[in-house]
C-alpha cells in the first residue's frame, strides 16, 4: 500500500556530502554496510580528516574511495546510540549529519541529534531497506515498531490500527487510529507498505 503524501510525510534523498567549506566535520551513520556506496564519500578529499563513518553490524568497511575517514562498527544499537551521543556531546558548529537506513533508524538518528540543538539543515536522511514504519497509537500513546502494512494491532490496546500518511518528526513515527471505529469489525484489506 502506498500512503498517500501530505504536507508532514517525510521525504528523503540520497546523502550528498558537503563540500569543506560549508562543514567543519561530518558524521555518516549508516544502518547496513551494504547501504553506503563509495562514491557518496568521494567529495570529501579536501576534508578528509574530519570524515567520521558509524556502522550498525560487524562489519570492516573498506571502500574504494580517494576520501580518508575513520570507521567505527557497532554489534548493537545501544553502543552505536551511546557513541553518537558521546560525538555529539562534544561536537562544534559545523558538524553535518547523514544518516542512511530504515525509517525508524533514521528518526531515532535525529531525535538524538536534536537532543544536542542539531538542526534539520544539518542533517541528510536517505531512506534504505525494506519499507517499515514506525505507529504512534493516538488511543493509548504507545509506539508500535517496524510495521510493514497499512494495518496494525496495538499491543497495549488491543485496537486495530490504519496507519496514517500523518507523520510526527516528534514522535518519529506515523499516526495510527481506530481502523473501524465508524463501522465496529469492517476494516479494509491488509496491504504491505511501499515507499
Amino acid at each position: 500500500m502506498q500512503i498517500e503524501a501530505i504536507p508532514s510525510t517525510p521525504v528523503y534523498y540520497p546523502v550528498q556530502i558537503a563540500a569543506a567549506a560549508t562543514a567543519r566535520q561530518h558524521l555518516v551513520i549508516v544502518e547496513r554496510a551494504e547501504w553506503l556506496k563509495p562514491e557518496q564519500l568521494n567529495p570529501l578529499s579536501d576534508a578528509a580528516g574530519s570524515l567520521f563513518v558509524y556502522l550498525l553490524g560487524n562489519k570492516i568497511l573498506r571502500l574504494s574511495t580517494r576520501a580518508r575517514y575513520e570507521c567505527r562498527s557497532f554489534n548493537d544499537v545501544q553502543s552505536l546510540w551511546a557513541t553518537v551521543e558521546a560525538f555529539l556531546s562534544q561536537a562544534r558548529m559545523g558538524l553535518r549529519l547523514y544518516v542512511i537506513g530504515s525509517e525508524p533508524f533514521l528518526w531515532q538518528a535525529s531525535a538524538i541529534a536534536t537532543r544536542y540543538g542539531m538542526t534539520t539543515d544539518s542533517m541528510q536522511l536517505e531512506l534504505a531497506g525494506k519499507p517499515s514504519r514506525n505507529v504512534y497509537c493516538i488511543h493509548c500513546r504507545h509506539t508500535i515498531r517496524d510495521t510493514e502494512t497499512n494495518l496494525v494491532t496495538c499491543p497495549s490496546c488491543g485496537k486495530t490500527l490504519a496507519v496514517r500518511a500523518h507523520f510526527s518528526r516528534r514522535l518519529g513515527a506515523y499516526i495510527g487510529v481506530q481502523a473501524d471505529a465508524e463501522e465496529p469489525g469492517v476494516l479494509p484489506p491488509v496491504e504491505e507498505l511501499r515507499r
